[in-house]
């Protein structure tokens, strides 16, 4: 019982201040901008990996490639959606950190959104290397 007081000692997620916590976020106006930002790459992410799942014929897709193994990880398309869900995992945790400590330190916020972006623009590559092994062929 004590580890879970602490827990929640330690997040407040009281009412008021989480409502506290949302307004210093949104009249910061960089968090806005990251918010924006990663939010339309996590829905350009979904459209990416909605159309893998639309244009796949059967349902095994190749997820990974390697090139000294070739193809090491390959499962059913449903697991495209993987990637594009971890992304908003990520967005969520590192909002509520960065809304958490933007009145203590700014810097961290900052970091917490910056990685938002990045995970989610790598999770974007991650999705069109997934479409170019599946869908282009390219032969050497």
């Amino acid at each position: 019982m004590k580890w879970w007081q602490t827990t929640l000692d330690f997040f407040k997620w009281k009412q008021n201040s989480a409502k506290n916590y949302w307004l210093a976020y949104w009249s910061w106006p960089g968090s806005r901008i990251y918010l924006l930002i990663t939010a339309g790459l996590a829905l350009f992410n979904f459209a990416l990996a909605s159309l893998i799942l639309k244009n796949v014929d059967k349902d095994i897709v190749i997820l990974h490639y390697n090139v000294i193994f070739g193809n090491d990880f390959i499962g059913s398309a449903w697991r495209i959606l993987t990637l594009p869900l971890a992304g908003l995992l990520i967005l969520i945790f590192n909002f509520l950190l960065s809304a958490r400590y933007l009145s203590r330190d700014k810097l961290l916020s900052h970091i917490c959104q910056l990685t938002t972006v990045t995970a989610n623009i790598f999770i974007c590559l991650g999705l069109y290397s997934i479409y170019l092994i599946n869908f282009v062929n390219i032969k050497f």
